[in-house]
């Protein structure tokens, strides 16, 4: 008889045609049409044969297999009406012979032992294919699947056929399945590899094997070794962590401290108010009023900045960007700061600036928190300068004071998060470092850029971008 196109000689032919009575094969496959075809390459010598074939699966294999025996030439539903050809469902045969995770080996016995006897018939040969083990090893029963494998070996005493199990090799992945690995080899007396090693046919083919076998365990190492440097990783990443942690715990105390600072000076202030409005001069209750209003805006800023910070953090931020006039936002965020601290500010802009594409309150937010810093950290008597400068596709806003300056060395922390507590310090004027951070990231939400120009002791210039609402659109 002429062999169908599945079955011309290859390894995978002869690894599951050249088998007689009492042979226990056991397979391993990646892909599911590689095991179909090993199905097919299995029974269908059998059935083309007028021997008896039995087929122990799920449902869904069970279809992928009639298809391919169907392609070897096998008339299905015929071999079906004729008995040759038995279909039972692996997962209800388990059912019926599992009792608490174990096997009932007479159940077995009997249950199975029937549909051998149906499929043999009047004296024909049998194959069967089965992945109850299979179901076995996938529910956590490892040990009930030895069990299996020996309870079909002691059943090939009574009922002569040819048994072949399948294993997706996923099943084996981790180390701790290396023993019973090794337990299911042993109950086999043929092994089929998966697909990877059946792909290498011809002279030297065991030769070939090897090599590829050396190359797959060359790539295990590299794998062990990508492994292993990124548990290194990960166990830096969870130092950096912890570090974290701890400045979020200073950040906490300082935070509370600021809070709690000007709202102590604003009941002192009030309560002296208002126990003394009587006798106080006016200008004193102005002075005092005017001291816990900015102890107030204190608050306000920071609480606004640990807000902002939690939701870009938390990515729920948005932003209302559309075509805005800059210049006026820079009037209001200056006369604000100046109200708010008596100090000299000047602003230095062209007239005829063009709309920007920006958020007028968050750009409000950022021009407050750059002109608060460079108030707190230049003198009394020194002049805070604004500027707006026109360019071909974005406007930059630079703020420049000509305070304390900052070192090289702590620029490239400044706009992180928490920099102040880390980087300054020493300074005498402490903040959370959550200022500039905000700023960054309010800065490039609007798609801009943020920088600073600053040497130690002389001052500081930070710039930053607002893209035009014509290159935006």
């Amino acid at each position: 008889m002429e062999q169908t196109p599945l079955l011309a000689a290859s390894s995978l032919a002869r690894s599951v045609v050249d088998t007689s009575a009492g042979d226990h094969l056991v397979g391993f496959y990646d892909d599911e049409a590689y095991l179909a075809q090993a199905v097919a390459a299995f029974l269908a010598p059998g059935l083309l044969a007028g021997d008896a074939g039995v087929v122990v699966a799920t449902p869904e294999h069970r279809d992928r297999f009639d298809a391919a025996l169907r392609e070897a030439g096998v008339d299905v539903v015929g071999a079906v009406r004729a008995g040759a050809l038995v279909h039972a469902d692996a997962s209800d045969l388990i059912d019926r012979f599992l009792l608490d995770g174990r096997l009932d080996r007479d159940a077995f016995r009997r249950i199975v032992g029937d549909v051998l006897t149906r499929a043999a018939g009047e004296g024909r040969r049998v194959r069967v294919f089965g992945e109850m083990v299979a179901l076995l090893w996938d529910r956590g029963h490892v040990p009930a699947v030895v069990e299996l494998e020996d309870a079909w070996n002691d059943l090939a005493a009574d009922h002569p056929f040819v048994l072949f199990c399948a294993y997706p090799m996923h099943a084996f992945d981790r180390s701790e399945s290396a023993e019973a690995f090794r337990a299911v080899l042993q109950r086999h007396n043929h092994v089929l590899p998966s697909e990877v090693l059946q792909r290498v046919d011809g002279p030297d083919a065991t030769e070939r094997l090897v090599a590829l076998l050396q190359q797959e365990a060359g790539a295990g190492r590299v794998e062990i070794d990508q492994l292993r440097r990124r548990q290194r990783e990960l166990e830096a990443l969870l130092e950096h962590l912890r570090d974290l942690d701890a400045v979020r715990n200073e950040f906490v105390s300082m935070v509370v401290h600021d809070i709690q600072s000007p709202a102590t000076v604003v009941a002192a202030l009030l309560e002296l108010v208002r126990s003394r409005w009587h006798e106080l001069p006016p200008d004193t209750i102005q002075d005092h009023l005017g001291t816990a209003l900015e102890s107030i805006h204190r608050i306000e800023r920071l609480t606004a900045d640990i807000l902002t910070v939690a939701r870009i953090d938390s990515g729920r931020f948005t932003y209302e960007l559309r075509p805005m006039a800059l210049l006026p936002v820079v009037q209001q965020a200056v006369a604000h700061v100046r109200d708010a601290t008596q100090r000299a500010i000047v602003v230095d802009a062209p007239r005829d600036l063009a709309p920007v594409q920006a958020d007028a309150d968050r750009q409000l937010q950022v021009l407050t928190n750059l002109l608060t810093n460079a108030v707190k950290f230049s003198p009394d008597t020194s002049v805070v300068r604004v500027s707006v400068e026109q360019d071909t596709d974005r406007q930059v806003v630079r703020v420049r004071d000509d305070g304390v300056g900052i070192g090289r060395e702590e620029q490239a922390a400044l706009f992180l998060p928490f920099s102040r507590l880390r980087e300054r310090a020493d300074r005498q004027t402490r903040g959370t470092g959550l200022g500039l951070h905000t700023a960054k990231a309010l800065v490039e939400g609007q798609g801009g850029l943020i920088w600073v120009e600053s040497e130690a002791g002389k001052g500081s210039t930070f710039s930053y971008t607002v893209p035009l609402a014509s290159v935006a659109r």
